[in-house]
């Protein structure tokens, strides 16, 4: 007897350790395979040899890919690594939340006094929220639950819980969709994990909230919750839905550019509806209106009421005017001007305060302002012969402005206007941009500074 009990003793902690040994590399092999299986989903199984040699052999390690990583790993096309992070970041998400509801089981069981029967739910793979509302009483007697008065506690329990956070299932789609108009979606895990389930509490957040949840990006916080603010309980238009009005947007107009440089385009409908088309009543809007049209937030109305004033257009026609009269280096005092219609109104003093101290400049300059006239569009067909012979007496004037423009525009700003002669063959900012330093040097400009400037300038450049 003494023998058979020292053979059990020694036979069973070997036995533990060969089976635990084995449970772990069989979970081990299930994850390498999961990861294997979420590449083929995505027709991308040929990374499957770069993924066994960067040895993502784990869930875990995929979870913490990032697309430099994927770059190393010879996954060269771009659309292919967002299409693995993609898949591995939903995979990610739909972990967290049934481990959050296999918690939420968890203390449901617990506030019922059931906590005995938990492993039983666990054994029955009874994880998620969904699985526990369809459970009966036929079901748990099967999961070992042999007492009738603990079945019918817990199927009541899980069908009070149903009905209590059915508002709340709903308030977290609405969450979800506002998270995605504000293109923010992102950080829908992070809303998951502090359990934000409900319209008031995703409301009463603020930055400090945000903070602590992982949002640090100041901009990423306040259109969260200026999407929260707006909120009215209305429908809510899907981000494809958005994405079509962006599709809209006239690139000419000048409102419209303002407000996407300040990462604003979301309201270029309320600009819109207001009729603010263009510049001249784009500057005189105050926060008062601006909150009216929809820009909740002081900084927003206060950074869009400077963009508008500070908004320098590159208008070809002042430029052109300002080259003929010789007077081409106060172009970046005019730059601020809409059109040559707010230029006639200039006086004597206004020019003397933007530096053109000689009367005879400044006489000069207002009469190339008044006898100004925009040149209209050919109709093809039907014009006189008067109209014809204006065309051809003005014809050199409107073709270097018309194809010379840009480039000029470009000299003018860089303050090497004398230097508009020689670029006479250049028509275009694309033959600008092919200019070495060898050619700019031939073309007159000395200084490696200056060819430098002007190459970055014209690289820049947006007509």
């Amino acid at each position: 007897k003494a023998v058979i009990d020292a053979l059990k003793q020694s036979v069973k902690p070997k036995s533990d350790s060969e089976s635990s040994h084995k449970s772990s590399s069989e979970e081990e092999e299930e994850e390498v395979e999961e990861i294997h299986k979420i590449l083929r989903q995505v027709d991308l199984e040929k990374y499957i040899k770069e993924f066994k040699k960067a040895k993502i052999d784990t869930l875990k390690k995929a979870y913490k890919l990032k697309d430099a990583k994927l770059r190393k790993m010879n996954v060269e096309k771009s659309d292919d690594r967002k299409k693995i992070l993609h898949e591995f970041e939903k995979k990610k998400d739909n972990k967290t939340s049934s481990e959050d509801d296999e918690h939420k089981i968890a203390r449901i069981m617990k506030g019922i006094n059931m906590k005995k029967h938990i492993k039983a739910l666990q054994r029955a793979k009874v994880l998620e929220l969904e699985q526990a509302y369809k459970l009966t009483d036929k079901r748990l007697k099967s999961f070992g639950v042999k007492d009738s008065r603990d079945r019918r506690k817990i199927v009541k329990a899980f069908v009070q819980y149903k009905e209590n956070h059915a508002s709340d299932a709903k308030a977290y789609t609405i969450i979800k969709k506002l998270l995605a108009k504000a293109g923010m979606k992102k950080h829908l895990a992070a809303f998951k994990k502090k359990e934000i389930d409900s319209l008031n509490k995703a409301k009463s957040l603020g930055h400090q909230e945000l903070r602590d949840m992982g949002i640090h990006l100041y901009r990423e916080r306040r259109d969260i919750l200026e999407q929260f603010e707006k909120y009215d309980g209305g429908n809510i238009s899907s981000p494809e839905e958005g994405s079509s009005s962006e599709e809209v947007v006239d690139e000419n107009n000048v409102v419209h550019e303002v407000l996407r440089q300040q990462y604003m385009s979301r309201h270029i409908p309320d600009f819109d509806r207001a009729g603010i088309k263009d510049l001249r009543a784009a500057r005189v809007l105050t926060q008062t209106q601006l909150r009216s049209m929809g820009v909740a937030l002081y900084l927003q109305r206060e950074r869009l009421i400077n963009a508008f004033k500070d908004y320098r257009m590159k208008n070809k026609a002042i430029m052109r005017i300002l080259i003929d009269a010789n007077l081409a280096r106060h172009a970046s005092e005019f730059e601020k001007l809409i059109d040559v219609e707010e230029a006639q109104n200039l006086t004597h003093s206004d020019l003397r305060a933007m530096g053109i101290n000689l009367y005879g400049q400044r006489d000069r300059l207002m009469k190339a302002f008044a006898a100004y006239e925009p040149k209209k569009k050919k109709k093809g067909t039907g014009s006189s012969g008067s109209d014809s012979d204006s065309d051809s007496d003005s014809g050199s004037n409107s073709n270097s402005e018309k194809e010379l423009n840009d480039v000029e525009s470009v000299l003018v700003q860089q303050n090497l206007h004398r230097f508009i002669s020689a670029f006479e063959g250049v028509k275009t900012i694309k033959q600008a941009r092919a200019l070495t330093h060898t050619q700019l040097r031939n073309r007159g400009l000395k200084l490696f500074g200056q060819r430098e400037r002007l190459m970055k300038a014209f690289e820049e450049y947006k007509s």
